[in-house]
């Protein structure tokens, strides 16, 4: 079995040529599932993955959650593989940005733990807890450590960095939070039971799979899409495409995403279900 999972970028919108392109290179690329995110609701992104042959969840069926949020995108799953869509896990803030199914034994789940700040500014407004982040996070583990085969990609806007083999998160922007999110970001990537699928591709000289602004002249590395897996029976592996990145055309365009897709491969199953 071939899962790519891809941050598309779409959270702004994509246009039909990009739109095209992104799903050209899936379709080279020939993944029996595919999990995304920031898929721009209502703008037909789906429908193209449609008519190449993959049947997609449909993240609007899931309210939106509590808080409102002017940008209308969400996580999905696509695949050519009989799938049976799940519902997400309890109290998230944002439904639509987790996405589960079952694909014959496995559980698989796209997720998008956004970046706090933008979310939290609307939580302030509403009067609502500005919790998004950690909640999303803890969501994660707690649906990782359900029981059965379960497997879980997405972009995390987590860890900051890499120290020792170890990811170190992120300190939460509310000091009530900041024990909490540093618990869970340790059992996500740092677990001796979940199987964190590319660990070993967080060496300090190898390409991350999003450069981070870190000022309006320099970047730094950050390795924010994972995949993580409750079942260290199975033989994954993981790789970054980093040749799917973004690309300007000749007409000053910008071809694919801002994030690296990570091809994730179930060796036992590569040979299908």
């Amino acid at each position: 079995m071939r899962i790519l999972n891809w941050n598309i970028h779409g959270a702004r919108g994509i246009g039909p040529s990009k739109q095209a392109a992104i799903v050209e290179a899936i379709v080279a690329v020939d993944p029996d599932v595919v999990l995304l995110q920031e898929v721009p609701l209502g703008s037909g992104f789906l429908e193209r993955l449609a008519a190449q042959g993959y049947a997609t969840t449909e993240p609007t069926r899931h309210p939106e959650g509590l808080w409102e949020n002017r940008r209308k995108n969400a996580a999905a799953i696509a695949a050519r593989l009989p799938m049976i869509e799940l519902a997400p896990p309890r109290d998230l803030r944002f439904p639509r940005l987790f996405s589960v199914a079952r694909i014959g034994d496995l559980e698989v789940a796209s997720c998008h733990i956004p970046n706090a700040s933008g979310f939290n500014r609307v939580a302030k407004k509403l009067g609502l807890t500005p919790d998004i982040k950690v909640t999303h996070l803890d969501r994660a583990l707690e649906w990782l450590n359900l029981g059965g085969r379960r497997l879980l990609a997405g972009d995390f806007n987590e860890p900051d960095y890499f120290q020792g083999g170890r990811a170190i998160g992120f300190r939460a922007s509310r000091p009530l939070d900041r024990d909490r999110q540093r618990t869970i970001v340790d059992g996500l990537m740092n677990s001796a039971t979940i199987d964190h699928l590319c660990r070993g591709l967080h060496e300090r000289d190898d390409e991350p799979s999003h450069w981070i602004k870190s000022g309006p002249h320099s970047v730094r590395k950050g390795w924010f899409d994972h995949a993580l897996a409750n079942d260290q029976r199975t033989t994954w592996t993981a790789t970054y495409l980093h040749e799917l990145r973004i690309v300007r055309t000749e007409e000053g365009g910008e071809r694919y995403s801002d994030r690296s897709p990570l091809l994730i491969v179930d060796a036992r199953l590569e040979d299908g279900l």
